[in-house]
């Protein structure tokens, strides 16, 4: 964090606007990323956290904006992700004390999804990301573009954003299939 004496802004910068970059495809997946957080995430584990669609917690999870403790912002994306979930006014308390809050209280804010014991939550998440896989993944794909788009869009633009995406959908082998097993009244996948 104190950098090397040798190391020029410039240079920080690169190496920064490389993880942001990263961190941006992460969050902007086109597939659902589940995070499963057991310990602490602060700083930038905070941040990476947030880039995942659901955080499953255990009960020792914590999180934190620490930035503000060192004379930084939140960065690596948090303030943009972060702002999405919890609004801005309780983003803003989180970035501007540096506070840590546990599990209970990330998921009554809704940051973390579930809450696991430690030995359970890997498997919960493979669970998770196996039902998930049994999905489509062009309308798991169109789902999050316009959830993301919802936050910033209005209702016209959001309503041709969900013709087109429905659109997409329907051109799908998964979508046939279903229709056809509902047809024929067979159990969906």
């Amino acid at each position: 964090m104190g950098g090397a004496k040798s190391v020029t802004p410039d240079e920080r910068n690169a190496g920064l606007r490389r993880t942001l970059d990263w961190i941006y495809r992460l969050a902007n997946l086109d597939r659902p990323v589940i995070a499963a957080v057991d310990g602490v995430a602060f700083g930038g584990g905070f941040s990476l956290a947030l880039t995942a669609d659901i955080i499953l917690a255990t009960p020792r999870a914590r999180f934190c904006l620490v930035f503000g403790r060192i004379g930084l912002i939140p960065d690596m994306g948090a303030a943009a992700l972060l702002t999405r979930v919890i609004g801005p006014q309780r983003t803003k308390e989180l970035a501007l004390s540096a506070r840590s809050l546990g599990a209970e209280e990330a998921m009554a804010l809704g940051i973390v999804h579930a809450i696991h014991e430690p030995g359970d939550l890997i498997a919960a998440a493979r669970t998770m990301a196996h039902r998930l896989a049994q999905g489509s993944p062009t309308a798991m794909a169109q789902a999050k573009r316009l959830i993301d788009a919802a936050i910033h869009g209005s209702q016209a633009q959001m309503v041709e954003a969900e013709l087109a995406a429905q659109n997409a959908c329907r051109d799908t082998e998964f979508h046939r299939e279903a229709v056809r097993r509902f047809a024929a009244k067979e159990p969906a996948l």
